[in-house]
Order: C-alpha cells, then structure tokens, then sequence
C-alpha cells in the first residue's frame, strides 16, 4: 500500500526539481590543497575563503511567498517519505528495508536537486541577474528543505542495522551539512514567514559562497567551497585528520578550549572546537584534504583587529579597524587623552551606530572605499577609508 505512496512522492519532488531548476553544469573539484587564511588581524582563527569574488553585497532576508510554498512543499513530500518507510517498517523489515532503499534514492536526487537550484541562483546573483535580497530567498528555501530531508535521513539511519544503507545515509548527511548554519537557518526562518534578518553580507564566486553578519555581540560567518571536494574516500584516520586541522587553523588549534570531533559519513570529519575568541565548525574532506565547509562565531568583546587609517580634528580623533570586506569593522572616538567618547557614526551617509565611554561602533566593513563620519560635540569628523577587496 505504500510502495505507491513512495513511488507518487518521488515523482513529486522531481516535479518541483524541475520547476525550480533548469539545468547547471557539474562543479568541477580542485586538485589544489586549500588552506584558509589570515584576515586582517593575524592573532586569531584563520578563515575559508574564495579564491576570487565575482559578485558581493549586504541585503536582508524576508518573508518571501514563493520560496516559502516551494520549500514546504519539498518538506512535507519529505516528511510523508518518512511515514511511508516507518510504515512499511511496522509491516515487515524486509518490505521496510526495500521501502528504505527508495526512499534513501530519492533523498539523493533531492540533495541533488537543491544543490543545484542553488547553484543556479549564484550564477544570476554573480552574472547581476538578481539582488542579494532574492538570492538569500533561494538559500532560504533551500536550507528549509534541507533541514527536512536531514531530519528524514536521521529517521531513516535509526530505522535498520543494514550497515550498507546506513553507510548511503551518512554520505548524504555530508551533503546536507552545507546548507544549514546559524545564518542559513535565519534566512531559512525568514523566507517561511519568521522575522527579518539583520543585514547580511554575501560574496558568490563559481566555487562557493561566504555568508557574514553581526547577532547578539557575535560575528558569525559561514563558508561553503564547492570545489573543495572530490568523488573519492579518504583513508586517513583521527590523528592524520587531527593534524590536518592543526596545520589549517593553528592558532585555534593551539587555543583550542573543548573539542569535538565526529564522523559525517566514511570520508569527512567534523571537528568543533572553541577557543578564547569564540567557537569554529568545520568539515574536513578526508580524500581532498581540504575543508569545504566552515561556521565561525567570535565574540566581537573578545575579537583582536589590526589598526586602521585614522583622522583627528581638534582634540578628537576618528579611527577605524584594519578593512576587510564583510568582515567587523570597529570605529571608534577618542579624545586627547586616548578616552573613548561619544559620537553618532555613519557609514556613506547612513546611520550605523552610536559610540560610547566604554563602547564602540561595531559594522561590517563594505566591500568598497567608503566613507565613515562621526558627530562629536558639536564637531564632524570625516574619514575616507581605502577598502581590502
């Protein structure tokens, strides 16, 4: 009675693949070992980045009606599979195990499906097809889908002892990984109806995407290379991938506080760890050697930056963090005697925030030269500031 319902199902997240999706080219994985690097301040946990930027920008996420009946849509065809496979399970584990099988193959086309919808909008969001705003709406709707089908394939690994399909289980887990994030699920929230985000920066390149924001003192970052994976499986072991993220993050893996290191599937490793600036979650490709998928979090009352241009005017002065394009930018107002005052600041004409005796401005810096004013005691001060892009 269910093998149909298994059967209409996959035929209807075909359906909304192809609505969706038109057709995108295979990303090809870099033979490279990759390797993040350094921001602007060299004393803290180095970064995945892109190796060029085709298209960058700040913009929010918001309810969006399109994304939303598109993702719930994909969701609630994922969560009836998993029904369909719990109940063919009650009638027998063989039927289950045969239900499981397909229902473990339609899981695959629909990771596959997402990924390319995505991919799909960063070629327009690079090409300038689209803004920030609708881009982030497609990485809404797909993280929303994801996290469906995550919650399936959870199901779906508790439901056999098959060690073969266990094993196909957790290879698709590493996939789904890519699309859930502490930002992603606030976009994720947002196109389904929940508050807006605060702004976001996004830089899109051919071979991945890097998200940033500011929330609740933090800067939280998210990186995903697309390239930095390959179709083999790793052989390494715990200490040969220990040593692996040492040599990738060696400050944080000499500061590193509590550490968690797990398997995701037979060839990628998740190590979280934190440290005196905040916490890092990577996924380490085991057979590539290269982390393609990466969330930070760091304390902006903890995070050490480099020192910036500067400019005074009478006993004030104006100064600004070393610029890193949509990494945090601090600006503060000192005095004479080195005290912090305050000060309404501004970034290219827009109101970013107020300084304080003991507090400054936090933003994120612009992927362009800009333009940051401060009003103090009755006096502006006017800095133009050379961005790193």
């Amino acid at each position: 009675m269910n093998r149909p319902l298994i059967a209409i199902l996959a035929g209807l997240l075909l359906v909304t693949s192809v609505l969706s999706v038109p057709g995108v080219a295979a990303q090809a994985t870099t033979n490279e070992r990759l390797a993040p690097v350094e921001g602007a301040a060299s004393n803290t946990t180095r970064m995945l980045h892109l190796d060029t930027v085709d298209q960058r920008g700040f913009g929010t996420a918001s309810t969006s009606v399109t994304a939303a009946v598109g993702s719930e849509a994909g969701a609630g065809a994922a969560t009836l599979t998993q029904y369909a496979v719990a109940q063919e399970f009650e009638d027998s584990p063989s039927a289950g195990e045969r239900a499981l099988d397909e229902a473990i193959a339609v899981s695959a086309d629909r990771i596959v499906a997402l990924e390319t919808r995505e991919q799909r909008a960063r070629d327009r969001f690079r090409a300038g097809e689209i803004g920030v705003g609708q881009y982030l709406a497609v990485l809404g709707s797909v993280n929303r889908e994801a996290h469906a089908i995550e919650s399936s394939l959870d199901h779906f690994e508790t439901r056999t002892q098959n060690e073969s399909l266990q094993d196909r289980v957790r290879a698709l887990q590493t996939d789904t990984a890519r699309s859930v994030g502490p930002i992603s699920d606030a976009v994720g929230s947002a196109v389904a109806g929940g508050p807006e985000t605060d702004r976001i920066y996004v830089a899109a390149a051919d071979h991945g995407v890097v998200l940033g924001g500011l929330r609740g003192g933090e800067y939280v970052r998210e990186a995903t290379r697309t390239d930095a994976r390959d179709g083999t499986v790793g052989t390494i072991d715990l200490g040969a991938a220990q040593d692996r993220i040492g040599e990738l993050y060696p400050w944080a893996w000499t500061n590193k506080g509590d550490v968690s290191i797990n398997t995701v599937g037979a060839d990628v490793f998740r190590f979280q760890l934190s440290h005196d600036h905040g916490r890092l979650n990577s996924l380490l490709d085991t057979s590539s050697g290269n982390v393609y998928r990466e969330v930070q979090q760091k304390s902006l009352a903890n995070l050490p930056v480099a020192p910036g241009p500067s400019t005074t005017a009478g006993n004030l002065t104006l100064q600004v963090s070393a610029p890193d394009p949509g990494s945090p930018l601090r600006v503060q107002v000192t005095n004479e005697s080195g005290s912090q005052v305050p000060a309404s600041v501004s970034i290219n004409d827009t109101y970013v925030g107020q300084t304080g005796p003991e507090s400054s401005v936090w933003t994120l810096a612009p992927p362009e030269n800009f333009t940051v004013t401060a009003e103090a005691d009755d006096r502006e001060l006017e800095l133009d500031v050379n961005s790193r892009a």
